[in-house]
């Protein structure tokens, strides 16, 4: 390699670095990684509310067998991480357990309907009548 293309080479490789370590940088990042949790959080919490919808028209014993199910998926899960362009950030672990345990939520009430539209009873569980089933809003009834 010439001695001209090392030295941009070099060159560009310093400006790289010094702009990862400049304030304008690290406050750009900063931004980017709440974004993103905010972004996660709104997911979650709509989430949340197709679960919370689909729960409330059921009764106790399904909200015990997912909450069961829940459990054993944050056990499973092991301790939760954020990671942010390929880079774990270190994030408030309160804020990562709620936001998974949101995503936990759902993914439990998603199985259960998705063994309901197979046939498997599991339990009294019953598709709620006045919201669709997949995706959470409410079904306008037609005239018979």
């Amino acid at each position: 390699m010439p001695p001209v293309a090392k030295a941009k080479k070099r060159k560009a490789r310093q400006d790289e670095i010094s702009n990862l370590m400049s304030d304008k940088a690290q406050k750009s990042a900063e931004r980017a990684i709440r974004r993103q949790l905010a972004d996660m959080d709104e997911r979650a919490d709509e989430y949340e509310r197709y679960a919370n919808i689909i729960l409330d028209s059921n009764g106790d014993e399904i909200r015990e067998i997912v909450e069961g199910m829940v459990e054993k998926m944050r056990g499973m899960q092991g301790r939760p991480r954020f990671v942010h362009d390929g880079i774990t950030v270190n994030i408030e672990p309160e804020i990562i357990e709620r936001i998974n345990r949101k995503i936990h939520l759902w993914f439990a009430v998603r199985m259960i309907v998705a063994c309901s539209e197979w046939d498997i009873q599991i339990g009294n569980f019953k598709l709620p009548k006045s919201n669709c089933y997949r995706c959470g809003k409410k079904v306008r009834r037609g005239r018979s």
